[in-house]
């Protein structure tokens, strides 16, 4: 059970993660070709990003439902118990410093 709910937190926040890649990419092919404006580009991404921050919150949300379940129904297998659960939350604040210095820094390239 441990390990089911490891690999599908890691691989949740790996697709997001290459999602968001994937659409940069997209975007700065259709910006740099001129099908889109750099002002429309940057509308995507912004709606993008709007969307995967309510997606991540909801999963928040379920996961620590599903974990209070399980710890109500299991009472050995509490969170603080888990080793890989400190590991996964230092993974994905990592991943949140990364967006945010590179929001801050195309913020930061706009003025």
């Amino acid at each position: 059970m441990e390990e089911m709910i490891k690999k599908f937190v890691y691989t949740s926040v790996g697709m997001l993660s290459a999602a968001s890649e994937k659409l940069q990419e997209a975007v700065d092919d259709f910006v740099g070709s001129g099908k889109e404006s750099k002002e429309e580009g940057k509308k995507i991404m912004n709606d993008f990003q709007s969307e995967m921050d309510k997606q991540q919150s909801e999963l928040e949300e379920r996961g620590k439902a599903l974990m209070a379940t399980i710890e109500e129904n299991m009472p050995s297998f509490k969170t603080e118990n888990l080793p890989w659960v400190k590991d996964i939350l230092s993974r994905l604040e990592a991943i949140e410093k990364k967006l945010e210095e590179k929001d801050n820094d195309e913020k930061g390239g706009e003025a």
